[in-house]
């Protein structure tokens, strides 16, 4: 019976690193790079200095000073749909036996992002703006029964942001603003247990990954951050902008509900672990600093560029914290890297009314390979946008997008003495299309 102890405390811990591990993501970490149809048409080229409409609240609120209409309003919702294809090459067992279930398996799925922006002029030089959007989240499902079950399942993070913010314009060339991010947050972790191969070690009858059991976290929060901008135009046809959003520490609250099979009872310790409970899960929302030029080069020309700078070296672990003082707390290395995205775009007029736009991007992602798992599967990557954009007679405007990513194999090398060894690839398939429309009165 000791060693049945032994086993189960072991493993206890190992499976609450697991349950709490943080949710997958469109690119870069956890964000969502899908605030408007203008900017992703660029790859988010320039997005600093966009001035066409309302998502300046988000981009650079200092921008917001550029737009001259009393109430410009801005409102979107792109459909993300992807495949995110894993493939099996030998993982195995806490038991060390080869994992039953599906070898290839399909994990994404198909999300709609909505996003709402106005701005309204206060006097010549100062605008008030209003966002609502979802800056972080998505998530994965590979179903109850492949071969990585007892890595993940499910995952969900969904993030909302409110953010008011006020721009003033201290000259004919500067503009600054300030604005607060209140955020709420949502998560729904879950995997399955191998209750059949941890029994059968500590001498029950159970058949190794033949009693699955399920742990299940669902937490939420609400937490608030800030954001600043500077917005400039040395000279004629030359804007340059500067966005800045500081980090915001998420610490997800709920419950953590594990699901026995009858004949693994024995293992919870007469209902001591494995057993219904409280759990805090730390993430954080990392801190931003954006660059953005735009250079009309001919009347009907504009070049564009951005650098965008994310401050993930904050998060160099995952704590799981439980109120079950029998359940002690467990913490997952992340050791994620501080990383930069570079894009580079064109917008061209080619009539009154019609604007064509397109851009690239490379991203680079903060997943080392040492610590990439089933939940966060990344991998540097390549954007390649296009879109277009129709003006009506001044009072409303129309914005198309599409958006691929070019992805490379991601491989998995990922020991958990809870889940067993996860050996493969997995490889994406994303495309992100959508509709904007922007209305001034």
């Amino acid at each position: 019976m000791r060693n049945s102890r032994h086993t189960m405390t072991a493993a206890l811990a190992a499976v609450l690193i697991v349950a709490g591990e943080s949710a997958h993501p469109l690119a870069d970490g956890w964000k969502i790079q899908l605030q408007g149809a203008k900017a992703l048409a660029s790859s988010y080229a320039g997005r600093s200095v966009l001035t066409d409409d309302a998502t300046a609240v988000w981009f650079n609120p200092a921008a917001m000073t550029e737009l001259t209409g009393r109430t410009t309003l801005t409102a979107g919702a792109p459909l993300i749909t992807y495949q995110l294809l894993f493939r099996d090459s030998g993982s195995h067992s806490v038991l060390g036996q080869p994992v039953q279930g599906a070898s290839t398996q399909d994990g994404g799925t198909t999300a709609v992002v909505p996003s709402m922006y106005v701005v309204r002029r206060i006097n010549d030089r100062v605008r008030f703006g209003f966002g609502f959007n979802a800056p972080y989240g998505l998530g994965t499902d590979y179903g109850e029964s492949w071969s990585g079950r007892y890595h993940a399942t499910e995952t969900t993070l969904r993030v909302f942001n409110l953010n008011p913010s006020v721009a003033t314009r201290l000259g004919d060339h500067v503009s600054v603003a300030f604005g607060f991010d209140l955020q709420h947050s949502t998560a729904i972790l879950a995997n399955m247990i191998d209750f059949g191969s941890f029994g059968s070690a500590a001498g029950l009858p159970l058949v190794p990954q033949g009693h699955d059991g399920r742990v299940k976290f669902d937490g939420r929060d609400w937490a608030v951050g800030w954001n600043a901008g500077l917005f400039l135009k040395p000279r004629s046809g030359l804007r340059v902008g500067a966005a800045f959003r500081s980090e915001i520490e998420h610490v997800l609250h709920g419950p953590a509900d594990f699901t026995v099979p009858t004949e693994a009872a024995p293992l919870t310790g007469g209902g001591k672990v494995f057993t219904d409970t409280v759990a805090n899960v730390t993430l954080p929302m990392p801190a931003e600093l954006s660059v953005s030029a735009s250079q009309r080069v001919a009347d009907d020309w504009t070049l564009l560029a951005d650098v965008t700078w994310t401050r993930w070296s904050s998060f160099r672990a995952l704590s799981v914290h439980f109120d079950n003082p029998l359940q002690p707390p467990v913490q997952q290395d992340a050791n994620w890297d501080d990383v930069a995205r570079v894009a580079a775009g064109v917008r061209t007029r080619i009539s009154r009314r019609w604007e064509l736009i397109t851009g690239v991007a490379q991203e680079f992602v903060p997943v080392p390979d040492a610590t990439r798992n089933a939940r966060l599967p990344e991998a540097d990557h390549t954007w390649l946008s296009g879109g277009a954009s129709y003006a009506s007679d001044g009072r409303w405007t129309l914005d198309v997008h599409v958006s691929h990513l070019i992805t490379p194999d991601a491989p998995i090398r990922l020991t958990d003495p809870a889940a067993g060894q996860m050996l493969g690839t997995v490889h994406w398939r994303l495309t992100v299309a959508g509709v904007s429309a922007t209305w001034r009165f």
